[in-house]
């Protein structure tokens, strides 16, 4: 499997693992990834065209589906919330914010009740999924960032679990700078390839999420992609991410005929209790700055 140069660096990429399935919802491809010695960044390939990743979003992906019930909708609710304080405190009066990737934008609902005075949009490529948050009323356009050219400008944009999944980083932060105003931050939350998790499941992490995570970071080359946007570092957290840990545990077993169970939104039965298992872990890891993942805020400085 033949890999290019890091768009990042120009390095050329060394192999990292080759025929990484999809074990969540078994899209089609033989895909594999390379490693760039010299940020850290981590390249899909070969790099799928966009009609290709719309494919591997099935209607069922668990992504389309944040208002579950149970274990997992009570950690929706809290993420929801924190996003919803961290936010504000970037929002002026009457601040705009953009949601790129936004879904069907679930925590809109929760923003505008604590922030009535701001102004929440969208833009995410599934219609169907776009459409459910027009249905609650808000502004949410279907296509990618690359059709927003004519929006006036944002105070706040957002790419939650978004940069990860473009098939060129550089020219979608870009594109969000030049909608950003001047002063304006973006929030880029990401999986966290300098992670404990990362280091101990390899070809099996849950971060891979194989075809859909086209480009994984770190810290340094998510900071080395937003230098070469105009970007500068304001702050940076770490979150207690059970995820990565749950999936990695469940690829590894979806591997092995025996071990393989039936999937619901691409979840076996004991997803939610490994997200358990895993958090006194994850909160050690928060806190020692190697979870799973993490939030980068950038802010526009011209």
């Amino acid at each position: 499997m033949q890999h290019g140069h890091c768009p990042l660096c120009a390095v050329r990429l060394a192999p990292a693992f080759a025929h990484v399935p999809d074990y969540e919802y078994g899209a089609e491809g033989d895909f594999g990834f390379g490693h760039c010695a010299e940020c850290g960044l981590l390249v899909l390939t070969p790099q799928p065209g966009i009609e290709q990743l719309k494919a591997a979003y099935p209607p069922h992906y668990h992504g389309f589906h944040t208002g579950a019930k149970g274990l997992v909708g009570l950690l929706y609710r809290l993420v929801y919330g924190l996003r919803v304080r961290a936010y504000g405190r970037l929002l002026p009066r009457g601040g705009r914010l953009l949601d790129v990737g936004c879904a069907d934008a679930a925590y809109f609902d929760a923003l505008v009740k604590a922030r009535p005075d701001v102004v929440p949009e969208g833009v995410e490529f599934i219609d169907d999924i776009a459409q459910r948050a027009r249905d609650r009323g808000f502004r949410v356009v279907t296509g990618t960032l690359a059709d927003m050219k004519d929006a006036e400008p944002y105070d706040v944009i957002i790419m939650n679990n978004l940069i990860e999944h473009v098939t060129d980083p550089v020219a979608e932060l870009e594109q969000a700078v030049r909608l950003l105003r001047p002063g304006g931050h973006i929030v880029v939350e990401t999986p966290n390839t300098d992670s404990w998790d990362y280091a101990v499941a390899g070809r099996w992490w849950g971060g891979l999420h194989v075809p859909r995570h086209t480009y994984l970071f770190g810290p340094v080359s998510l900071d080395r992609l937003a230098a070469l946007c105009g970007l500068r570092l304001a702050s940076r957290s770490f979150q207690p991410n059970t995820d990565h840990w749950a999936l990695s545990v469940q690829n590894r077993l979806q591997a092995t005929p025996s071990t393989r169970r039936p999937l619901t939104r691409g979840r076996a039965w004991y997803y939610k209790w490994l997200l358990l298992a895993f958090l006194p872990l994850n909160i050690v890891q928060a806190w020692l700055r190697k979870s799973g993942s993490f939030v980068s805020v950038y802010r526009r400085t011209s």
